[in-house]
């Protein structure tokens, strides 16, 4: 017999039609959150605006239209909010001391700093200093004028995070670029004239990649904590997880292209775990290509690939005063530099040196071994314009070993197009080319 309801349903029929109801129930509810999604990421699109500066003519209080725009950039970011886009409209914009601690943006919606098509925004006056996250500046030209990312003082000195400096045009007498900062990025860039280009103080898991830095008169890329211990929320600063890659930087005057350095002896010393340095051209610095210094904890750090040239004091220094872990540096181009191409006080523990390739002199350098040297000239495309391509007949041809961290070449060409990785920069022969790209989040020294 049968277990029927009045309707003459089974049990199971009746149990089948439940739970056709509870999936049909759970689309629709499905369905109504995706459409609830949607309208909420329209409305926001829809409340983004674009607020307008103009050098001259504008009003305090407009309301930054283009028909009324704004006379200042500090009055705009007063005004903007998450997805708006502050346009500086062509000419010299005069900025005295701008200190912005407003909200900034959120994910997905950058509070934007940016120039106007393709009419040139000028920026001249004192600095902008940021304390805020989720904040884009683009497409400017800054003269004489630093932008400085710090520390959330209101925030408990909670990093400043997400930070992006895009395709800027700096020239000054003083730094550029001050970058105290977590996750954030500094790309596609050129510096012509500063005293430091790029100093880096503090944070985790940024990235300076693509920018063009030349004619500094100090370091170009300074990793090293200048503020120390004057911010009372940090115990103890570090720099960690940062990736430099894909930079030109070519003629620091005074001192050397990039410094990582744990201290000057002056304060207590930082920690500096994690650095990648892959695919960058380091031309013709007065004391070194990449130096390696000071008396702080310096750990994991890894060199690969890059084109180190005609550099007066060497090509990569280790002058160290504490012990250092972990430094790896292969598949490297070192030619027609001065003293030595490498060096090293004997103060690294893990000191890993391999497929780098030697000319003029053909000699590795002082206090280091290279466990398999590649002697030869790298026959570059031309050295004397700035064309650092290889050619074909270069020794560094095939002759690099591969990496799972470098997977392109600073063109964006997938490596390896031969039988093997190039040694350099670049890989020579056609190849295809893709957007260079890394996680925000990196994990740093695989041992070898």
């Amino acid at each position: 017999m049968k277990n029927e309801n009045q309707y003459g349903l089974t049990i199971k029929a009746v149990l089948r039609l439940s739970l056709k109801h509870l999936f049909s129930t759970r689309i629709v509810f499905r369905q109504i959150f995706l459409s609830i999604t949607i309208l909420i990421c329209f409305a926001s699109l829809a409340s983004a605006r674009q607020i307008y500066v103009v050098p001259s003519g504008g009003r305090t209080n407009g309301s930054g239209t283009i028909g009324d725009p704004l006379d200042t950039l500090g009055h705009a970011l007063e005004q903007g909010r998450p997805g708006d886009a502050i346009v500086l409209r062509g000419g010299i914009h005069q900025a005295g001391n701008i200190w912005y601690t407003g909200e900034g943006g959120r994910p997905g919606e950058f509070l934007t700093i940016d120039g106007y098509q393709k009419e040139r925004a000028v920026v001249i006056g004192r600095r902008l200093v940021v304390e805020s996250q989720y904040i884009r500046i683009q497409n400017i030209e800054f003269k004489n004028f630093v932008i400085t990312v710090r520390h959330q003082e209101r925030n408990h000195w909670r990093y400043s995070h997400d930070i992006e400096i895009l395709n800027n045009k700096f020239s000054t007498s003083g730094v550029a670029i001050y970058f105290c900062c977590s996750e954030g990025l500094i790309h596609g860039n050129s510096f012509d004239g500063a005293y430091y280009a790029i100093y880096l103080m503090h944070g985790n898991g940024n990235i300076i990649r693509g920018n063009d830095i030349r004619n500094t008169s100090m370091y170009s890329v300074h990793i090293y904590d200048e503020d120390k211990y004057s911010s009372t929320g940090e115990p103890r600063p570090k720099i960690t997880n940062l990736l430099v890659e894909n930079n030109v930087i070519d003629g620091s005057q005074n001192r050397s292209g990039i410094v990582v350095s744990g201290g000057d002896y002056s304060k207590p010393p930082i920690e500096i775990n994690g650095v990648l340095i892959r695919n960058n051209l380091i031309l013709n610095n007065s004391t070194g290509g990449i130096n390696l210094k000071g008396d702080g904890w310096i750990k994991n750090i890894e060199i690969y690939n890059n084109t180190i040239h005609g550099n007066p004091r060497g090509g990569i220094r280790m002058n160290l005063d504490k012990q250092t872990e972990n430094i790896s540096i292969i598949n490297n181009i070192l030619s027609n530099n001065g003293s030595s191409h490498l060096y090293s006080n004997g103060k690294v523990t893990n000191l890993v040196v391999r497929k780098n390739l030697y000319w003029s002199p053909t000699s590795a350098g002082l206090g280091i071994n290279d466990s398999s040297p590649v002697m030869g000239n790298p026959l570059f495309e031309n050295a004397v314009s700035g064309d650092f391509h290889l050619i074909n007949g270069s020794a560094a041809i095939d002759k690099g070993e591969s990496l799972a961290r470098v997977t392109t070449d600073k063109d964006g060409k997938q490596r390896p197009v031969g039988s093997a990785y190039d040694i350099g920069a670049y890989e020579y022969g056609l190849g295809d080319r893709t957007a260079p790209t890394a996680p925000k989040s990196l994990v740093f020294w695989n041992k070898m």
